[in-house]
């Protein structure tokens, strides 16, 4: 027998994308591009009923993106997953 729940769970994911802002100059409408394809990844998120919290685009050394994220989840005491493409 399954009991039902007063409220329906939820969890709250935080989506923000990281991008090498060297590049931005370099090729004109790239910056667009990237947003346009944060946009895509935060309603296929959202597709999984969980509520998102949108970061924005964020310039950073391609080597520091995973230590970003890390630090943003211990300070919210929240397990991070790194996902690159």
């Amino acid at each position: 027998m399954l009991i039902e729940r007063r409220r329906p769970r939820a969890a709250t994911v935080g989506v923000f994308g990281v991008g090498h802002r060297t590049y931005w100059a370099q090729f004109p409408g790239l910056k667009d591009e990237l947003l346009g394809y944060l946009d895509v990844f935060e309603r296929q998120v959202q597709g999984n009923d969980v509520i998102t919290v949108l970061h924005d685009l964020h310039g950073a050394r391609i080597g520091h993106r995973a230590q970003t994220i890390k630090k943003v989840a211990d300070c919210l005491g929240i397990e991070a997953a790194v996902v690159t493409a």
